[in-house]
């Protein structure tokens, strides 16, 4: 719970920077697809974006992140600007194998959060652990997985060690697509994604929940590199655009920001 003003614009100040980059919690599963995942890797092919613009509903810039690398390709730093403005950015620690953690500071460079990250036997994320820094009295949150023969599964989230979220993976029948239904601690179904799949890459993300359903919509290139983002709402069988992502890459490709 917020309990005072200060801790307030800190969560304000966190959400705005999280959500240029990240899925938040509104459009996000248990175990969300990152769409940098790939460059926070061991081993990294090529670099991933040099830039990723955010653009409202009505195609307004609001926010973009600028990404470095290291000699490996990994993602070590997105800085954040809010209407061009500097607001922040990300440190990407890696060990020799692994991503252990994710440091995030304001745009006064002051640590707000720490993501720490473990692993299995088999290099698999086995849990994480999220703890803020500006005000050491607020909940850690932690997720936990489990996985089958490599696929994931489970997972839990709990706050100081309570679980208060749980998640099941299945396959969709005769479908690579991925249902993920989400319970309350006490085992109530609260909202499901639908994850759809085209030759193996995520074209589609639904979240179907009692408020209405939330879709993301991904753009790919010819080299299968997310170039888009589209994040709708749908009421009473409405649809409307609340967001785009835009992503750049240093071998110049050229994006248009309408769909298609």
């Amino acid at each position: 719970m917020i309990k005072n003003k200060a801790e307030k614009q800190s969560m304000k100040k966190l959400f705005i920077i999280l959500s240029i980059t990240l899925i938040t919690n509104i459009w996000a599963g248990p175990e969300t697809f990152d769409h940098l995942s790939q460059y926070k890797q061991s081993q990294v092919k090529e670099k991933g974006p040099s830039e990723e613009i955010v653009y409202s509903g009505d195609n307004n810039k609001e926010a973009h992140a600028v990404y470095s690398y290291n000699d490996k390709n990994q993602l070590i730093k997105a800085s954040y600007f809010l209407n061009d403005k500097f607001d922040g950015y990300t440190e990407y620690i890696y060990s020799k194998e692994n991503l252990v953690e994710e440091k995030l500071f304001n745009n006064k460079k002051n640590l707000i959060e720490i993501i720490k990250y473990e692993y299995d036997k088999k290099n698999r994320i086995k849990s994480y652990k999220v703890s803020q820094e500006l005000n050491k009295n607020t909940n850690v949150i932690e997720w936990t997985f489990q996985y089958n023969n490599d696929k994931l599964i489970s997972g839990s989230r709990s706050i100081d060690k309570e679980i208060t979220e749980t998640f099941v993976n299945q396959n969709e029948k005769d479908s690579t697509n991925i249902i993920q239904d989400i319970f309350t601690a006490e085992g109530e179904k609260m909202a499901f994604f639908r994850y759809v799949y085209q030759d193996n890459i995520l074209v589609k993300k639904i979240r179907n929940e009692n408020t209405g359903i939330k879709r993301v919509d991904y753009e790919y290139d010819d080299k299968n590199r997310i170039i888009k983002i589209f994040f709708y709402e749908v009421k009473s069988e409405k649809e409307r655009l609340i967001k785009t992502h835009v992503l750049r890459y240093t071998s110049a490709i050229k994006t248009s920001l309408n769909k298609g």
